[in-house]
């Protein structure tokens, strides 16, 4: 669980069938990354589900220096991967490498993965 820079609160977790406030998410698979966005006033503002092998793990929830929610954790078949999410829950870019902090804006031009 982490807090982003507007007060949200972010919760991960590795789920298979999954339910929230009584509201059934099928998408979830055996077991994906499912993070969920909860703003101060104590609704919901999204779900949102990362992987979608067989057993995929999460390893940190976290935010790059722009507020952007960096996902981290290992895709079954793929290996470690990052997603960037944005405030509304759109991911942004998705990188193959386990990418914690180290997500960079380039001027406007999108992110990229730093050398």
């Amino acid at each position: 669980m982490v807090t982003g820079p507007e007060g949200a609160v972010y919760c991960g977790v590795e789920a298979g069938e999954f339910r929230l406030r009584g509201v059934s998410y099928p998408w979830a698979k055996k077991r994906d990354i499912v993070v969920v966005k909860i703003l101060p006033s104590g609704a919901l503002a999204w779900v949102k589900r990362f992987g979608g092998g067989v057993s995929d793990n999460l390893n940190q929830l976290s935010f790059d220096e722009a507020g952007f929610l960096i996902v981290s954790g290992r895709e079954d078949g793929v290996g470690d991967r990052c997603w960037v999410v944005d405030a509304s829950g759109r991911t942004v870019a998705t990188l193959d490498e386990n990418c914690t902090n180290r997500v960079a804006l380039d001027s406007g031009q999108g992110f990229v993965q730093p050398t």
